[in-house]
């Protein structure tokens, strides 16, 4: 028996470890899905229910942009963590609005579960932040590689949801991205982020997670389960197994197998100069950059503008928030030993 998306989305806003019940994040997403006649009622109609310190109050005055931002703002500011920029990677967004900032009126709903919280790619660092006048905002980051080649997912695949696609779609997507990652034709090839490329590869497209039926939350992905994702796809690798009553008894048991997939739609595989491999959002393009920023549980996708931001007479890169991103060997800190050991110094980015 399946439980309905809308009921899986509950389940795991009401259990996510990383959420705090009572945040406007938290209740901004699970309320996405829901519409208004007003874009800033998105805001304003959650604020009796949540502690938010007072620091928003309702003001029909107040632009949407500026409301929004505002927002973010307020979230970074009280969680100290980035989690909110997260958010921002799964919305449209309008012209009116920064890129690191959740554009709540292209919300439809968080069908990709936002389980940043599960890992640690900035390590304990605290958010450090700076807002300008200009809508732009500074963060403290480190720059850790160029991706050089991207594979999306079939164009069939973006008809379908994360848990309705049909296993021939979701068939093909695994295939291509199998290719090009290199597989099977080396299984036994070392990953350069540490252990196989194989193991890597499979982290990579579950997200380094994987649901749990039994207590309805998303945990990071072990060894005590990752049996179970080898099985999955060995299966799915097999052209001869196209019904999804042949699942595997044993991974029925212990997950939803469609959550095995739940990254494809508006996703994207890929490979970056040092060879790690990642997925990212479905716009991530060559040239992109991978960033560890500090505050942020997973890294960030970043594109550079051709504009600099000037401040004190120096002008720095400005750059676009394309998304966050899981990359296989730096989800638990890899990326800032050099910051830790005092080799390397967080650098200014500036979001626009």
């Amino acid at each position: 028996m399946y439980i309905t998306v809308n009921f899986y989305n509950h389940i795991w806003l009401r259990k996510s470890a990383f959420q705090d019940a009572q945040s406007l994040a938290y209740q901004l997403a699970r309320f996405s899905g829901h519409l208004c006649s007003d874009p800033r009622d998105k805001i304003y109609s959650l604020l009796a229910i949540i502690n938010h310190g007072n620091t928003i109050q309702p003001d029909y005055s107040l632009p949407v942009s500026t409301l929004y931002q505002q927002v973010a703002l307020s979230t970074i500011q009280s969680t100290k963590s980035l989690h909110v920029l997260a958010y921002a990677s799964f919305t449209g967004r309008g012209e009116d609005i920064p890129s690191w900032v959740p554009d709540w009126r292209f919300c439809k709903s968080f069908e990709a579960e936002i389980t940043a919280g599960l890992f640690k790619a900035s390590g304990s660092t605290l958010a450090d932040f700076k807002p300008t006048r200009s809508g732009d905002i500074r963060f403290s980051g480190l720059f850790f590689d160029e991706i050089v080649s991207v594979s999306v997912h079939p164009g069939e695949a973006s008809k379908y949801s994360a848990l309705d696609a049909p296993l021939s779609v979701v068939q093909a997507t695994y295939v291509q991205w199998e290719e090009f990652a290199g597989l099977p034709q080396d299984k036994y090839e070392i990953y350069v982020g540490g252990g196989k490329l194989l193991e890597a590869f499979y982290r990579t497209i579950c997200g380094g997670e994987l649901f749990n039926r039994k207590s309805f939350r998303w945990e990071r992905l072990q060894e005590l389960n990752f049996s179970l994702v080898k099985r999955y796809y060995s299966w799915l690798r097999d052209t001869d197994s196209k019904k999804q009553q042949d699942t595997p008894t044993e991974v029925l048991n212990e997950t939803d197998p469609r959550y095995f997939v739940k990254l494809f739609r508006d996703r994207a595989f890929y490979r970056t100069r040092k060879g790690f491999i990642g997925l990212g959002p479905r716009y991530t393009s060559l040239g992109d950059e991978v960033f560890v920023l500090a505050g942020g549980a997973s890294p960030f996708i970043l594109r550079q503008d051709q504009t600099q931001f000037v401040e004190g007479g120096v002008a720095y890169p400005s750059h676009s928030l394309i998304g966050y991103t899981y990359v296989d060997g730096i989800m638990d800190g890899e990326a800032i030993k050099g910051i830790q050991a005092g080799q390397e110094e967080w650098q200014d980015m500036y979001l626009h």
